[in-house]
């Protein structure tokens, strides 16, 4: 955490209340970005009406988030809004919440990265109806997330039941699925299939 990078972002920040323009795309994904930055940043993205029919690419990846700046972001991503990649790599999400608000407000989401992020057993009350609830989702990045068999189990179920989902693109790579997991996995799969 920088606090100088946290004054980038103010910058933006001051650009989104004075811009006459629509913005389409924002990545600031890396940029050292602590958690008060973010905070400042998803509050301005709040009053912003047009922002929410006009932004269809954000990346935050690489930046912290922590529990206050995934509230930040959670408030704006519940509301209605036009996002359609959602880029969230590495950053300490608090991911209850970020999940959470997603089915709300990103009925258009089709990629979602919450990779190098950790998904705790309680992350599948949100990502159950964050995927039973999409009809556009075609990329999950759950690399280094450290999900377990069952959890991927429950997610391949999850997509599978969803009429909507048939191209999809899961990634899980860089997790512990082991030897014994990709048996369970094979067999689960089986039987409930």
């Amino acid at each position: 955490y920088k606090r100088q990078d946290d004054k980038g972002v103010s910058v933006i920040s001051s650009y989104l209340q004075n811009r006459k323009t629509s913005i389409k795309h924002i990545d600031i994904s890396n940029g050292n970005v602590g958690k008060m930055g973010l905070v400042t940043l998803f509050k301005e993205f709040l009053p912003c009406l047009d922002l929410a029919s006009s932004l269809t690419y954000l990346s935050i990846s690489g930046n912290k988030l922590e529990p206050e700046g995934s509230s930040a972001l959670a408030r704006w991503l519940a509301s209605p809004n036009k996002l359609r990649e959602l880029f969230l790599s590495n950053t300490m999400a608090k991911l209850n919440t970020v999940l959470a608000a997603i089915p709300r407000g990103c009925s258009h989401l089709k990629t979602l990265d919450i990779s190098k992020n950790k998904i705790h057993k309680s992350c599948m009350q949100v990502i159950d109806p964050l995927i039973r609830g999409s009809f556009c989702l075609e990329v999950l990045n759950f690399s280094s997330t450290q999900i377990t068999v069952d959890q991927l189990i429950q997610i391949l179920a999850l997509i599978d039941n969803n009429p909507y989902l048939k191209k999809m693109s899961l990634d899980v790579s860089e997790n512990d699925l082991s030897t014994i997991g990709a048996d369970k996995l094979g067999i689960s799969y089986c039987i409930v299939y």
